[in-house]
């Protein structure tokens, strides 16, 4: 088998080095020991569900989604069998899938993070009304200041966000919600800023279906949108091609060794925002990464191996910044959706 091992787990590879090296002057010499020692003391917890090579196949995943089992089996030192069969497992088993993330922007379409209080024994019950609407990707109970997040889709041109506020207002046991827009998304190997041209109708079909599967093959998708494998294939390598479509491989965090999980409200100095927000973002304890409107400019989501390793990413990372004014942190206690997948503990349902 290779030696090669996924980025939070080892620290001698040329990923940790490049993160390391994209973080600004302060950032990079204060978030070195803790970057580091993050990476080197994580270890794959364990479990009965994931081996060694199913988290180096994981972790492939994750740096490409539709990366062919050929190649991650070539990198691996394994065979292509062995490869398909591990993923099959895995996603059969209802513990992996790969999914599609299409610049929200592209679609026309404006992110909103919100913050949502309950009262007292009703945040699951809320939490799963909010994750029954089409519209939330991304539902977490939280601990702390705030009981529950989640990020909605809305049309600015529409009225969605009354009716969104309208809803959550009738929900039972919401108390008060604040509603943060969403400027830019750091996250993935582009940031998602808007600037680019609006999804046609071919795409937005082709991004529907990867959106059900991540990895379905050129034919199948083209079967079921009425194209062509060949002209799939060439519009997908286009979406790719300008930023516009990103692909997320969706796994409990805590099968691979970091079961604490956070939000990260911070707010920053507005001249320091792109800055932090590009370094953050490719730190590989950092798995969301967004500039906002609201008393929070930035806000991450954060998975980590120990209380102590968290701790030191307050300490060691965060805490020389002075451009860092405020830090409010929230554990996730419960994730209910995220990237549209619904989960029970470890299992993930389809879309």
């Amino acid at each position: 088998m290779s030696s090669w091992e996924p980025p939070w787990v080892s620290s001698d590879g040329e990923t940790s080095r490049a993160i390391i090296g994209s973080l600004p002057g302060n950032l990079r010499q204060s978030g070195q020991r803790s970057a580091r020692t993050s990476i080197e003391r994580s270890r794959v917890s364990e479990n009965p569900h994931l081996d060694a090579i199913d988290v180096q196949l994981v972790a492939a995943l994750h740096e490409d989604g539709r990366a062919s089992f050929r190649d991650i089996a070539q990198r691996l030192s394994v065979s292509e069998q062995t490869i398909a069969r591990r993923y099959h497992r895995l996603t059969g088993s209802r513990l992996l899938r790969v999914t599609a993330m299409p610049d929200p922007f592209a679609q026309g379409l404006l992110p909103l993070i919100l913050r949502v209080r309950t009262e007292g024994g009703t945040g699951r019950r809320a939490a799963d009304q909010v994750a029954k609407r089409g519209d939330t990707p991304w539902v977490e109970m939280l601990a702390g200041s705030a009981d529950l997040s989640f990020t909605t889709l809305t049309r600015p041109e529409s009225d969605d966000n009354a009716q969104l506020l309208d809803a959550l207002a009738r929900t039972r046991g919401i108390r008060d919600t604040v509603a943060c827009m969403t400027l830019r998304i750091f996250t993935g190997p582009a940031s998602f800023t808007g600037d680019g041209p609006r999804l046609d109708p071919y795409e937005q079909r082709l991004v529907a279906e990867l959106e059900r599967d991540g990895r379905a093959s050129y034919g199948d998708i083209a079967a079921a949108i009425g194209s062509t494998a060949a002209t799939v294939r060439r519009r997908l390598e286009q979406l790719r091609g300008r930023q516009a479509l990103q692909f997320r491989t969706e796994i409990d965090f805590a099968l691979l060794g970091h079961p604490v999980e956070t939000m990260m409200w911070l707010n920053v100095r507005p001249r320091a925002l792109e800055s932090l927000g590009t370094a953050l973002s490719v730190d590989p304890r950092v798995r969301f990464c967004a500039a906002t409107t609201g008393p929070y400019n930035l806000v991450l989501a954060t998975h980590h191996r120990t209380p102590n390793d968290l701790y030191h990413m307050q300490t060691d990372t965060l805490g020389p910044l002075d451009d860092i004014q405020h830090v409010e942190i929230t554990p996730t206690v419960r994730i209910i959706k995220r990237h549209g997948i619904h989960r029970h503990g470890h299992l993930l349902h389809p879309r």
